[in-house]
């Protein structure tokens, strides 16, 4: 993967810089997805 693929995985890049890493950061796509898919398996 290049940067912009990297990049790409978390929106929140199209809007801003985010640089703060320390506690808490976005979450990529790709995890965003497998969280809903494992909450709605618990769910239901």
């Amino acid at each position: 993967m290049n940067i912009e693929q990297i990049r790409s995985l978390f929106p929140v890049t199209k809007e801003a810089v985010y640089l703060n890493s320390a506690s808490q950061s976005p979450l990529n796509t790709l995890l965003l997805i497998r969280m809903r898919l494992l909450n709605n398996f618990i769910i239901n």
